[in-house]
């Protein structure tokens, strides 16, 4: 007998569901811990005297105002989030790269007269400090230079601006509405929150030769270049994605060809036909979830509207009509409320559909 139709066989179904569940466990527990053995270091930031730039305790902070203001479902770090916005883990290591290239600009410019060549060795130089990872493992702390530092204080004041009242650093990047983040110590957390989530996407891992986003974003100005391995492993496993979709299908096709699903029909009673559903009448039990229905479809257009809401605010389409949505409803709420109310409608369906089909499979009432 051919594994295909020996896990066809409905007596073999909880064995598929033991191995499955148990490699899919074992890969995704792998995966959890050496993320966790793998995971860059959360500590403070000082400068070569030892003087802190950058407390831990702010990066912490930094994150939890980041997940307060839903700043998630505006823009995105490392990746994951949305995409209104930037993300924010490659802004903060393009204008780090920017601000530090701008510091050795003006530190080199007496001693190298040429602009392209000190432009070309200010380049490496910043290349070369973003790149190297200065953690003292022994001392807790993360040492950066002064051009680092400045970058820092650089990027507090960006920050400010950008979801404060504006100004000469963030230019046109203003958050609206205006004062979304009012509190300074709050943008000074986030500023540092970011700061660090832009030196890991830089600074090498230790014993490697990439960094611990292994060289994402793609910032060739701050020295970041896809190795070949992650090109190469990303052409394979788009390869390897199509060739397991042709085997499936094809296997699919076979067992059709095969008539094994029409030999399986046979043997089963069917579970509704026109005549069965022309002929049930609702019971008590179907009939009491209709409110949970009529709840699902209160959610799905509470869903619709908030996500009209965010594209009319991304499109200027309320500010052309006078309506200072923006004001009222910010992006970050209108996002994060089309994302949640699809999950709650979903869920009310669910449990209502559960419900709905016990009468059918359970007698008596």
């Amino acid at each position: 007998m051919s594994t295909l139709k020996w896990t066809d066989q409905r007596r073999n179904w909880w064995k598929v569901f033991v191995i499955i569940f148990t490699v899919s466990i074992a890969v995704v527990g792998y995966i959890g811990y050496k993320t966790y053995e793998f995971a860059p270091p959360i500590v403070d930031f000082v400068d070569d005297e030892g003087a802190v730039v950058v407390p831990g305790d702010s990066i912490t902070a930094g994150q939890l105002v980041f997940f307060r203001y839903g700043l998630m479902d505006y823009g995105s770090y490392l990746g994951d989030g949305g995409m209104r916005g930037p993300d924010f883990t490659a802004e903060a290591l393009n204008l780090t790269a920017r601000w530090m290239r701008e510091h050795y600009d003006a530190l080199w410019a007496g001693r190298i007269p040429d602009a392209g060549q000190r432009a070309q060795f200010v380049k490496s130089l910043v290349q070369d400090e973003l790149k190297t990872n200065r953690y003292d493992r022994e001392n807790k702390h993360i040492v950066v230079s002064a051009a680092q530092a400045e970058a820092y204080e650089k990027l507090v004041r960006y920050y400010t601006q950008k979801f404060g009242e504006g100004g000469d650093l963030a230019g046109d990047e203003v958050f609206k509405p205006a004062n979304y983040i009012s509190d300074p110590q709050e943008a000074r957390d986030l500023a540092s929150f970011c700061y660090w989530g832009g030196w890991l996407c830089a600074a090498k891992r230790p014993g490697f030769e990439y960094s611990y986003t292994h060289n994402w974003p793609y910032d060739p100005e701050a020295g970041n270049i896809p190795t070949p391995g992650i090109v190469f492993w990303s052409v394979i496993g788009a390869l390897v994605l199509v060739l397991a979709m042709g085997v499936v299908f094809y296997y699919y096709g076979k067992l059709d060809h095969e008539k094994v699903w029409d030999q399986q029909a046979t043997q089963t009673a069917p579970l509704a036909t026109v005549a069965m559903v022309d002929g049930s009448k609702p019971t008590p039990t179907q009939r009491a979830t209709y409110k949970y229905f009529a709840v699902a479809a209160l959610l799905f257009l509470l869903q619709v509207s908030a996500g009209l809401i965010a594209i009319g605010d991304y499109t200027g389409t309320f500010d052309a009509m006078g309506i200072p949505i923006g004001e009222i409803l910010p992006v970050t709420a209108t996002r994060a409320l089309h994302s949640q109310f699809s999950v709650l409608w979903i869920a009310v369906c669910w449990f209502a559909a559960s419900i709905w089909v016990l009468p059918l499979i359970c007698r008596p009432e």
